[in-house]
């Protein structure tokens, strides 16, 4: 069962640093980590 790749979850600082520089970047997904942490920041 090694389908799933395990990615570490993000701190604070990586998350919003990613956010940023992915702000008009359409293509892709980003991490549960680095969209709850970037909700968190927003609100």
């Amino acid at each position: 069962m090694e389908r799933f790749k395990v990615i570490p979850s993000l701190t604070f600082v990586e998350a919003l640093k990613l956010a940023l520089n992915k702000t008009l970047l359409f293509k892709g997904r980003s991490r549960r980590s680095e969209y709850w942490w970037t909700m968190l920041a927003v609100f």
